[in-house]
C-alpha cells in the first residue's frame, strides 16, 4: 500500500471503536489515523511498514503493532520549509508551518525521545537520506540517540 487510504469519517469511527487505530491525529483540516490492519497487510505481503508521523505521541502508539521499528527524524529549517512550500505552491503555507512550528515544540517537550538517525533534508539528498535509513534497519544499530540539537540547529 502507497499513500493513503481514504475513508468515512463512521469507517474512522468503527475502526476505532473496534481498537484498529493505533494513532489518530487531526492537521490540515483532515483526520488521520495510523491502523493495524494496514500495517499487517504490508508485513504479511513481504513489505517492511513506513509511516510518516509528526508528532513524539505517535512513535509509542504505533509500537502497539509488532515491528522492527527504526525511528528517524527528518528535520529541515523552518526557512527551508517555507521556501519548500512556496516552491511546491501550496495554498496552505501558514498552516505547514505552524505544524512545523508544533512538532519542533513537541520534540523539545520530549528532550529524552529516542531516534535511531537524524538527517538534515536540506543537506542529504533523498538517496543519501535513504541510504542512510536502509543502513541503520540492515546492521540493527538502533536505541541510540541521534546528535537532534545538531540537527534541528538552523
Amino acid at each position: 500500500m502507497h499513500g493513503y487510504r481514504f475513508i468515512t469519517a463512521e469507517q474512522f469511527d468503527r475502526l476505532e471503536a473496534a481498537g484498529e487505530i493505533l494513532y489518530r491525529n487531526r492537521r490540515y483540516g483532515n483526520l488521520y489515523g495510523v491502523d493495524r490492519a494496514s500495517l499487517a497487510s504490508v508485513a504479511e505481503a513481504g513489505g517492511v511498514p513506513v509511516l510518516h508521523l509528526g508528532q513524539v505521541d505517535a512513535l509509542s502508539a504505533v509500537e502497539a503493532f509488532p515491528a522492527a521499528w527504526v525511528r528517524v527524524l527528518l528535520w529541515c529549517p523552518r526557512a527551508a520549509t517555507a521556501q519548500r512550500s512556496a516552491a511546491r505552491g501550496d495554498t496552505d503555507a501558514g498552516a505547514r508551518l505552524a505544524a512545523w512550528d508544533e512538532t519542533q515544540r513537541d520534540l523539545g517537550e520530549h528532550p529524552h525521545t529516542r531516534f535511531d538517525l537524524a538527517i538534515r533534508t536540506d543537506r542529504a539528498t533523498p538517496l543519501e537520506a535513504a541510504r542512510s535509513i536502509h543502513a541503520v534497519v540492515l546492521t540493527g544499530s538502533r536505541g541510540r540517540t541521534a546528535p537532534r540539537s545538531e540537527v534541528m540547529a538552523a
